[in-house]
């Protein structure tokens, strides 16, 4: 179970770029957010967590093999798509047409197209074309981790706005705190 995010085939080359691409972008923007510590560990749970989801669904199928880091960036793109929900990402389509695309956006449509394919190919155990292999499992299990991580371990009430109390003005630094200069006589 632990080797399995360092494994890759060489006919995975995209399955690792994209992996790496999507390991950059949401890490150069959560790490300064979470700090390294928690960043690793959110990754790592991840990792693991969503392994043991694909593990317990493939328990019956001894030759299946799980591969990929894609559990921990599953578990980045839902911490990311709960702290800027309505940021637009810009980017170039196949890099010639301009797409702007929220991450909530986003991540709806990878957890329903996750759960699709868990659904409709995993669970059932369908065969792909081209000996493509599908991990539903782990990228769900990924997903959940961040979602459960930013509910109940870096935002515990951000599922009730609401029930949010407004934020209070901070005191400004002591060494900011100087009396007012005298009136001139």
């Amino acid at each position: 179970l632990l080797p399995y995010p360092f494994r890759h085939g060489p006919g995975f080359v995209f399955h690792v770029i994209a992996n790496c691409l999507a390991l950059f972008f949401l890490g150069r923007e959560l790490a300064p957010i979470l700090g390294t510590r928690r960043f690793l560990g959110l990754y790592a749970t991840a990792i693991v967590l969503g392994g043991l989801a694909w593990a317990g669904v493939h328990w019956s199928h001894g030759t299946d093999v799980l591969i990929g880091t894609t559990a921990g960036v599953m578990a980045l793109l839902a911490v990311f798509a709960c702290f800027f929900p309505n940021e637009p990402i810009n980017f170039l389509l196949f890099f010639v047409a301009p797409v702007s695309v929220k991450p909530k956006h986003v991540l709806w449509t990878v957890a329903t197209l996750e759960g699709l394919g868990f659904t409709l190919c995993e669970i059932p155990a369908v065969a792909l074309p081209f000996d493509l292999t599908l991990a539903g499992s782990a990228h769900l299990g990924g997903l959940a981790v961040g979602g459960l991580y930013y509910r109940f371990v870096h935002h515990a009430r951000s599922l009730h706005p609401e029930d949010r109390s407004p934020p209070q003005p901070r005191a400004p630094p002591a060494h900011a705190r100087t009396p007012a200069p005298a009136a001139p006589p």
